[in-house]
């Protein structure tokens, strides 16, 4: 069974190529002792003199930490930020909008809404725009792993 799983883990190296990412839940250390050095955390560090930065003309690697990944819009037009170079990082965007509702107000009693909703009809109305709500970021449910970047071969 050894020999089989290293003939595996052989199999999976000779497969990869430079430049392809992975995700995993181990810490660098463990990752490239099963793995190779040639594989590094997606921390934006510098890998200068390395095959990715001969085949990519970047000389760091993209960081990874913390943000979510996005496929590269290539052309289809539905990234808002336009077709993106490869490893550009976008910074935590919240598209604009507002939510406003009617106030209606007479002397010390609050209704909202018109009328047909149950709103009192005498006093003055207005607008109302409601109070910031939330935590400190838009984003979905998601499990922390570790980015790692094969940089050679």
């Amino acid at each position: 069974l050894i020999a089989m799983g290293g003939a595996i883990n052989s199999c999976l190296l000779n497969k990869t190529q430079v430049g392809d990412v992975v995700d995993s839940e181990l810490d660098e250390t463990t990752f490239q002792s099963l793995r190779d050095t040639t594989w590094v955390l997606c921390d934006g560090r510098n890998v200068g003199g390395s095959t990715y930065q001969s085949l990519t003309g970047r000389s760091n690697v993209s960081d990874r930490r913390g943000v979510f990944s996005r496929g590269k819009d290539n052309g289809r037009g539905i990234d808002p930020n336009g077709d993106l170079t490869l490893g550009t990082y976008v910074a935590d965007q919240l598209a604009s909008h507002t939510h406003t509702f009617l106030l209606t107000q007479n002397n010390a009693n609050v209704s909202p809404g018109p009328p047909a909703l149950g709103g009192n009809t005498g006093g003055s109305t207005n607008n109302q725009t409601t109070n910031p709500t939330g935590g400190s970021e838009t984003a979905p449910k998601y499990v922390v792993t570790n980015y790692f970047i094969k940089i050679n071969t």
